[in-house]
């Protein structure tokens, strides 16, 4: 990879975000991390350059498709969904750059996807 990879992580939980920044330790990747879909829209708002999301469907302020659609609405960044609550595939197969994984997930798979995101 040529340049840092830049991924806003939009998890509310603390171990879930540390195990990211275990993940993506690399000097290949910056993580930007947020507890809610609001802290995400401010970033998304504020002029920073965000090359992928990783974000778990179920935040404290807002859940499930309403996210990605309101994420949408801002970018057209690929998007990572890793959840520990089952939500149907089909949902999210029509949104273009839209990968989902359910906790606990493969990280060799995650990364692949994350890498395979990052040439698009």
């Amino acid at each position: 990879m040529s340049k840092s990879l830049t991924i806003l992580v939009i998890e509310p939980s603390q171990t879930e975000q540390f195990l990211y920044s275990e993940i993506f330790s690399s000097s290949d990747f910056q993580l930007l991390n947020c507890d809610t879909g609001s802290e995400a829209f401010s970033i998304l708002s504020g002029g920073n350059s965000i090359d992928m999301i990783i974000t778990d469907l179920y935040l404290t302020d807002i859940i499930g498709l309403s996210l990605i659609e309101k994420l949408r609405q801002h970018t057209n960044i690929p998007i990572v969904i890793v959840s520990s609550i089952p939500f149907k595939i089909h949902e999210i197969k029509h949104i273009e750059n839209v990968e989902a994984f359910y906790k606990p997930y493969n990280m060799a798979q995650l990364m692949k996807t994350v890498l395979r995101f990052s040439k698009v």
